[in-house]
Parts: C-alpha cells; structure tokens; sequence
C-alpha cells in the first residue's frame, strides 16, 4: 500500500511539473484527488486494512494529499503568474505613439495663470 501511494505521488507531481496550462493542471487534480481518483481510491480502501497498519498509512495518505493540493495550488499560480507577465510584456506596434505636444499657450492666458497662481498662496 505504501509503495502505490509513493508511487502515486512521484508520478502526479511529474505530471504537475509537465503541465503547461491550467486545463491539465485541474484534470492531474481530478485524475487525482477526484471522486472516483487514484489517490481517493487508495484512502477508500485504507479501512481494509489492519488495524495496526491504518494510522500509518493514513497519515502517509494524508500528507500525500495535502502535498499535492499545495503543488497544484502553487502550480495554478505559477501559470497565472507567467501570462500577466507575458500580458505586460507584450507591446503592440500598431498602436500609435504619443505624440508630442504642439504650440504653446497664448501670451495673455500665461500671464493670468501666473497671476493666479500669484494670488492663490
């Protein structure tokens, strides 16, 4: 029993570190920890056996769970992570640049912004 759980564990974490978007990642996690997963399968059977060996394989069990949900969850961040940066990284040369400031203002409208600017303090 102890060698499927390991055995499990090896190959869904090859899996999640192959997995190149979040669609794979949520199948590795049905394939998994789903209703009817491998590893969900594996816990159901633990009350088969004896008595002696159940604390240890559960224990084994659960932590195997809970490091594959943390290797999911930390996976899903790592692929949201990589498309906002590619997001932000990605420049559209067809947008137009910005364009410099043309004229100035009018001599007469300059000198009343100073003059208020003047009386305002």
């Amino acid at each position: 029993m102890e060698e499927e759980l390991i055995g499990i564990k090896n190959s869904a974490f090859s899996l999640i570190l192959e997995a190149k978007d979040k669609e794979e990642v949520e199948q590795i996690r049905i394939q998994f920890l789903g209703r009817n997963g491998k590893l969900t399968a594996l816990l159901k059977k633990i009350s088969k056996l004896p008595i002696e060996k159940r604390p240890e394989i559960g224990t084994l069990a659960n932590e195997i769970k809970i490091n594959l949900d943390d290797a999911i969850e930390n996976k899903n961040d790592t692929l949201k992570q990589d498309t906002e940066t590619a997001r932000k990284q990605r420049i559209d040369i067809t947008n137009p640049g910005v364009l410099p400031q043309l004229g100035h203002l009018h001599l007469i409208t300059q000198a009343i912004e100073e003059i208020t600017r003047i009386f305002e303090k």
